[in-house]
């Protein structure tokens, strides 16, 4: 389900990213779930709409990054974060520090919705670097 009218200006990234067992609405990310019975349910995953906007690949570390875009406070955010950060149901609560709500009980679904996503999709990347000024 895409039910992103209330939102402004929905990104074009957004529009054309495959969810697969996700579903996306102005209330967050939900998983859904089909039993062996074929009854179908909803499993929250964020209460805030997330999604992955770009990865940086560090031409001087060799490390990755990504940047996330999300909904809050009526409007797109994004932030950039070690792509450790959402591969660990540990790490991932940091998200909850620029606003992504995530929490204990939802970490791991978050982590595997964001994998998902990756995988799903061709994500842009981007070269960059930490350092500043001239350079060597």
């Amino acid at each position: 389900m895409k039910d992103l009218t209330k939102l402004d200006k929905i990104p074009e990234i957004v529009k054309n990213m495959e969810f697969g067992d996700y579903e996306y609405s102005k209330d967050g990310i939900n998983r859904k779930i089909v039993d062996k019975n074929g009854n179908s349910s909803k499993k929250v995953v964020s209460n805030t709409p997330v999604f992955i906007n770009y990865i940086i690949k560090d031409i001087e570390s060799n490390t990755e990054k990504i940047s996330l875009i999300y909904y809050k406070y009526k409007k797109w955010n994004t932030t950039e974060i070690r792509k450790s950060v959402i591969s660990s149901k540990n790490e991932i609560i940091q998200l909850s520090e620029c606003g992504i709500h995530v929490t204990s009980s939802t970490a791991k679904e978050l982590v595997e919705y964001l994998s998902e996503l990756e995988h799903l999709n061709n994500i842009s990347y981007v070269l960059g670097t930490d350092k500043f000024g001239w350079q060597r």
